[in-house]
C-alpha cells in the first residue's frame, strides 16, 4: 500500500492524504476505506504487484522540463487529453492578470498515451511531475513500446515517456518525439 500527500494547495487549500491499492480484481483502484475488502489472495497479489511497480520505479529518474503558467489548483477547466486531430495535447483552461487563456502541452508523433485519476496515483506519480512536464529516463514503458513496433518504423522518431501530474486530473503519460508548451 502506497499513503502520500497529494501536495499544497490541493482541493481548495487542503493536503490530502490518500492510500492508494491498485487491484487487478476491481478493475481499477480503489481508495483505502472503500467499500469492499480484498481477499487474502487479493491483498497478497496486490503487494506483488506494488513490490513490481516500485522497483521498475526506482530504475528510472525524472528530468524536469516544463513548468504549467499557473498551478493547476487554479485551472478554470479541468485538465484532459485531447487525441483529436493533428495536435494531441494536454488541454486546460486558466487565468493570469484577469485575463482568461487557454494553454497546454503539444506532443509530436504520439505512440501511447495512458493516464490515471488522482486516486489512482501513487507518491512516484506526483512527486517532481506535480504541474513540472518531465521525461521518465530510463523508461521501461519506451523499450516495451519500441520492441512492439514494427521493425520499419521502430526508430523512424525518437521515443521519449513524458509525464505530469495535474491536480484534480490525475496522471499523464505520453510517448512521443517531442513536445512544446502553448
Amino acid at each position: 500500500n502506497s499513503k502520500h500527500s497529494v501536495g499544497p494547495g490541493s482541493r481548495k487549500g487542503r493536503n490530502t492524504e490518500i492510500a492508494v491499492v491498485c487491484s487487478e480484481y476491481d478493475w481499477g483502484c480503489r481508495s483505502r476505506g472503500q467499500i469492499g475488502r480484498a481477499t487474502p489472495a487479493q491483498q497478497s497479489h496486490e503487494l506483488r504487484h506494488a513490490d513490481r511497480h516500485t522497483r521498475a520505479m526506482n530504475m528510472t529518474s525524472k528530468k524536469p522540463l516544463h513548468t504549467v503558467p499557473v498551478p493547476s489548483t487554479s485551472f478554470t477547466t479541468e485538465a484532459y487529453f485531447d487525441g483529436q486531430g493533428s495536435s494531441p495535447a494536454i488541454r486546460f483552461g486558466y487565468g493570469k492578470n484577469g485575463t482568461k487563456h487557454q494553454g497546454g502541452i503539444k506532443f509530436s508523433h504520439v505512440l501511447a498515451v495512458r493516464t490515471r485519476s488522482e486516486r489512482c496515483c501513487t507518491a512516484w506519480h506526483i512527486d517532481g511531475a506535480y504541474d513540472t512536464l518531465v521525461e521518465v529516463e530510463g523508461s521501461s514503458w519506451v523499450e516495451e513500446m519500441r520492441a512492439d513496433t514494427a521493425e520499419q518504423w521502430r526508430n523512424k522518431w525518437a521515443m521519449h515517456h513524458y509525464m505530469i501530474y495535474l491536480d484534480s486530473a490525475g496522471c499523464f503519460e505520453v510517448v512521443a518525439e517531442s513536445w512544446e508548451p502553448f
